[in-house]
């Protein structure tokens, strides 16, 4: 096929595998109806549907144009004179400009029925009686609008139909539209499948019926013209055959049952040998190239382009080659992106009479790689990469060569054989499988087929096979690339044999007690109790906008997507606060302000080469911290309602809080003054060296009031974000009676200077209370007259308890006297009386 392939797809994901039934049923010697054919394939696993050859319509004969004239009142109407085997002869106004003596056409006659239900009537047009409509095809439903967009003058014009066609004969029954279209949907793994004769040999192995071997006879040659063809990439390119064919009659049309056939198929014709090269596509499966011998220099060279490299393609598009880039090329210039589109200065047309005709087998990756890479699709390029059955590159030369001359003459050359010596080079491609019997049976379940069966099923796919030792050693069809391992071999049985026809049973289970997963557990934990908290689960992308991830985390490097799914798609996120923010602000625009989210996700960092991803959890609240009510007045959330959530996260895996601490920092996404980090160790004063073993769990506060503004956000919107890993210090859980025994409660009044965090006051006292020591809860705070500058005092209230028996006066004395005496001895502070 040559690369410009079907204008009909308007996108890659539609080029599934259309053909006529009739056109497949002439490689089949099945009795099988089309719906058994249909469900036949559907259930091994290619889905298909099936749609009419064209809109029903009726009273449409063929007529010869015997006559035509200028319309006297109209200058851009013709006056006809149509026969169509008939008494009278018909007078029809028509006002296509391609219409001429001696056409045959497409007469819908009085009386007859188009597709939309339009009736044809005798008309008056201009003072003349029009017995009937010269049809276009388009009017006919035998082309798709799409094609019409395309190819105005050629699609718009009146129908021309061969100069052989039988006047008088009903055009339904002439092009044999009492056909169906298969559309089968192939899956990537399955490019076997994409030619007519690939879908008889699915449907033959399937339904266990014969099929004709493929046998085109090399054509005699008649000239001994030839072009020397160099192959400098043969990993890429390692089967190549061409041959020159000179003397075509390149104006010859196209016949009426190949137009068709190709029409079926989802392709426009476009000239004669353009035609018979997507006939032989769509046969065969091979995708074939014509270049115009006239614009070929010296010789063919497969190879990359080269720098600076640029190519006109057949559809208009100028292409910047890069180094990874296969072409076809001449002494000169690149003629073709290899196995993907033709270049335009080597292009086919009518008047074109020699030709050098291209058949070649090309790595799929790298196809695949190019036409991603250019953003082109064609027929040619999803044959290519889904992997083209290397063993018919030159019969696919042949019946090509054979099929042109037979219908536009010409004079052939002998086969130029430019394949490497290496053969198909396609490391993922298979050549010898062994199926283990015991492998299969265990697989296949209850379902037990004899060996005969087995090898029965595998010879009809295409293997060849030897048996011995309850083993086949299986060699791999060289169109199957899907077949990579044993597994795969047992589907195909399966497959062929039918699922439909394996015995259903009930999947037996080892019933065992799971083992616990403690990230997992703890994530589990921590999701529930802030869905208790009133907050909502949100799940995003992992991609990001750059934009937004500088704004909210400039420090840390994105790592960059070179194909990005869209353009604000296009980083990896560092942190979980841009899906938070970008959630918030979807809600907020579609009157929904306020809300409390989560999210526990992946995030990513990359420095220099060294990629890293860490499990992060971050949330958001805005907006007030309890519904409107008439009880209380109203109040927003601010930095001490999202520190009292975090404390109950924390306390999942530090019950009693004694290890943590929050300490002013600075992050260019949080309020200078209302943020903090979170710290997993007893802050200490700075002269302490154990400052330096702290561990940084997370950080929250309130957002930057340039984000504020950035936003435009109206109300409160406070951030947080966690290093789940680090929380993975939940001790295992220990239940514990209630002491029977009287607590004793103490307060405890110092002063201390307002530097000191009251977190390293309290700390401290749970340092030096002991065992004894069950609670400390700060009840009071007093800064003022009778304190001092620059001080504060605090009060705390201690519970004093012994599971076991009653404390003595003495024992809670001298727990208190260790407590003063610790934070005197740390802090410096002064008792309070």
């Amino acid at each position: 096929m040559i690369y410009v392939c079907s204008n009909s797809f308007a996108d890659y994901g539609k080029y599934n595998m259309k053909c006529s039934v009739a056109w497949l049923t002439e490689w089949l010697q099945s009795s099988l109806q089309a719906e058994e054919l249909i469900n036949s394939l559907t259930m091994a696993g290619i889905e298909v549907s099936s749609s009419s050859a064209a809109p029903t319509f009726t009273g449409v004969v063929i007529g010869e144009v015997l006559s035509v004239s200028q319309h006297p009142d109209a200058s851009k109407l013709k006056i006809c004179v149509v026969h169509i085997a008939q008494a009278n002869n018909l007078t029809i106004v028509c006002g296509a400009t391609n219409v001429i003596v001696g056409m045959k056409v497409a007469v819908a006659t009085v009386g007859a029925l188009l597709p939309q239900q339009l009736k044809i009537t005798a008309t008056l047009i201009r003072g003349i009686n029009s017995q009937g409509m010269l049809c276009a095809a388009s009017e006919l439903g035998l082309t798709s609008k799409h094609d019409v967009a395309k190819n105005a003058d050629k699609l718009t014009g009146i129908m021309e139909l061969p100069t052989d066609a039988p006047v008088g004969v009903d055009l339904w029954q002439y092009l044999q539209l009492d056909d169906l279209i298969f559309d089968a949907t192939i899956t990537p793994n399955r490019g076997d499948c994409l030619s007519v004769y690939g879908l008889a040999r699915e449907i033959a192995a399937i339904t266990a019926t014969p099929l004709p071997s493929l046998n085109y006879p090399a054509i005699a040659t008649t000239i001994t013209e030839q072009l020397p063809v160099a192959i400098q990439a043969p990993h890429d390119c390692p089967r190549y055959f061409g041959r020159i064919i000179k003397n075509i009659a390149g104006q010859q049309p196209t016949p009426m049952w190949l137009r068709e056939r190709l029409r079926r198929s989802g392709i426009r014709d476009i000239n004669i040998i353009v035609d018979v090269s997507n006939y032989v596509m769509l046969e065969l499966g091979q995708p074939l190239h014509a270049f115009t011998l006239s614009a070929i220099n010296e010789q063919i060279v497969v190879r990359f382009a080269q720098p600076g490299e640029t190519i006109v393609l057949l559809d208009g598009s100028i292409i910047n080659l890069s180094a990874n880039n296969l072409v076809v090329a001449d002494s000169q210039q690149p003629l073709a992106l290899a196995g993907v589109m033709g270049g335009n200065n080597s292009a086919i047309n009518t008047n074109t009479t020699a030709i050098f005709l291209e058949s070649a087998w090309f790595n799929p990756l790298t196809i695949a790689q190019q036409r991603q890479q250019q953003q082109l699709n064609t027929e040619a390029a999803y044959r290519f990469e889904r992997g083209v059955d290397p063993e018919i590159t030159l019969l696919a030369l042949e019946r090509a060569s054979s099929l042109l001359i037979e219908l536009a003459g010409g004079q052939a050359g002998p086969v130029i054989n430019a394949t490497t010596t290496s053969g198909v080079s396609q490391p993922q491609h298979i050549s010898e499988i062994t199926l283990h019997r015991h492998f299969l049976d265990s697989m296949l379940g209850q379902l037990k087929l004899s060996d005969q069966q087995i090898s029965d099923i595998l010879l009809r796919l295409g293997a060849k096979l030897s048996y011995h030792d309850h083993r086949w050693l299986v060699k791999v069809p060289s169109w199957r690339f899907d077949w990579q391992q044993e597994i795969d071999l047992v589907e195909e049985v399966a497959r062929c044999y039918g699922y439909e026809h394996i015995p259903a049973t009930m999947p037996v289970l080892a019933i065992k007690a799971p083992q616990p997963i403690p990230l997992q557990n703890l994530l589990t934990r921590i999701k529930q109790l802030l869905a208790n908290l009133g907050y909502h689960e949100i799940i995003t992308y992992s991609f990001v906008a750059d934009q937004l991830q500088e704004l909210l985390n400039p420090a840390v490097q994105a790592p960059l997507l070179i194909n990005p799914i869209t353009s604000n798609m296009n980083v990896m996120r560092t942190s979980l606060w841009p899906g938070l923010i970008n959630t918030y602000l979807y809600n907020r625009d579609r009157q929904q302000p306020g809300g409390n989210f989560f999210e526990a996700g992946l995030c990513f960092t990359q420095d220099q080469q060294q990629f890293t991803q860490k499990l992060l959890l971050a949330g958001l609240i805005s907006g007030n911290s309890s519904p409107e009510q008439w009880g209380t007045t109203a109040k927003q959330v601010d930095f001490y309602d999202l520190k009292a959530d975090i404390e109950r996260l924390l306390q999942l895996s530090w019950p009693k809080l004694t290890s943590i601490s929050f300490v002013p920092c600075h992050h260019p996404a949080l309020h200078p003054g209302q943020a903090a980090t979170i710290l997993s160790a007893t802050p200490v004063a700075e002269q302490n060296p154990t400052a330096a073993e702290q561990s940084v769990l997370g950080m929250f506060g309130v957002i930057h009031p340039k984000l504020v503004q950035h936003f435009a956000l109206t109300e409160p919107v406070l951030l947080f974000t966690l290093d789940v890993e680090k929380l993975l210090t939940t001790p295992l859980t220990c239940y514990q009676e209630i002491a029977k025994f009287p607590t004793i409660r103490r307060d405890l009044a110092i002063v201390t200077t307002d530097s000191i965090p009251v977190a390293a006051i309290t700390a401290s006292i749970w340092q030096y209370g002991g065992k004894l020591l069950q609670q400390v809860q700060l009840f009071d705070v007093y800064c003022g007259a009778g304190i001092g500058l620059n001080k504060r005092s605090l009060a705390f209230a201690l519970i004093l308890q012994d599971p076991l028996r009653t404390l003595q006066e003495s024992e809670v004395v001298a727990t208190m006297a260790n407590i003063v005496n610790g934070l005197q001895q740390d802090w410096a502070v002064e008792l309070r009386t």
